[in-house]
């Protein structure tokens, strides 16, 4: 799955099933757990942020945790480098999101603000070896001021740092959901097309699935790809 530009990962994690497969194998530990995965709801994720900067790449999804809903707040990161500054970039997003919900009247504030799960999947070639904790960027400062820095820490997923078996599943899920796209638009697939799916690589499967939102036949997704 490394290097799939930012459309392809956008369009891969607007399916709740391949949110699933991504918190079931990689979410903070006891977390996954926890999550009714059926009550996964894509939300509005096209707001402004404090900084009056559009927010509209990244992706937002609510889902129930114990009877509570929790949003998901999916940043996908697609610098070649790590950013020393994402953990104050994500505090920034999270107040936004907070602002759209209060401003939408999505939540009830008599019930209390709901949780939010930061989440940034980076697929950059460097590691990332920088810090996830907000309150670390903070240079040092007098006891008595502790208590009123900022703090947030989100959850890293670097897809370099994983063994590329922990990864095949994704891409295994990938190809899945091309499959059933296209079964639903087109009719059943042939063996031919069928065993293309299965064995292209992540590439091929974006491209693909780019194809699939303006074809108007099989052979506009697959190009010389014979049935």
């Amino acid at each position: 799955m490394a290097h799939l530009h930012d459309n392809g990962y956008k369009y891969l994690f607007s399916h709740a099933e391949l949110v699933q497969e991504l918190l079931e194998a990689f979410a903070p530990p006891g977390v996954s757990a926890l999550l009714d995965y059926t009550t996964l709801r894509l939300e509005n994720g096209n707001y402004v942020t404090p900084a009056m900067k559009p927010r509209a790449d990244d992706l937002v999804w609510s889902v129930e945790l114990h009877g509570q809903r929790i949003y998901l707040y999916l940043l996908l990161e697609f610098q070649s480098t790590p950013d020393d500054t994402m953990p104050a970039r994500m505090l920034q997003y999270v107040a936004a999101l907070y602002d759209h919900l209060l401003r939408s009247k999505a939540v009830n504030t008599t019930e209390g603000l709901p949780p939010v799960l930061p989440i940034v999947l980076y697929n950059g070639d460097a590691r990332w070896r920088q810090s996830s904790e907000r309150y670390d960027l903070i240079r040092v400062h007098p006891q008595v001021l502790k208590a009123f820095q900022p703090r947030l820490k989100f959850w890293l997923l670097d897809e370099g740092a994983f063994p590329a078996a922990e990864l095949e599943d994704m891409q295994q899920g990938e190809a899945l959901l091309l499959q059933r796209q296209l079964t639903c638009r087109f009719g059943a697939l042939s063996t031919t097309q069928l065993a293309s799916i299965a064995a292209a690589t992540p590439g091929q499967l974006e491209t693909w699935g780019d194809r699939v939102l303006e074809a108007t036949s099989l052979d506009d997704v697959f190009g010389d790809t014979r049935h």
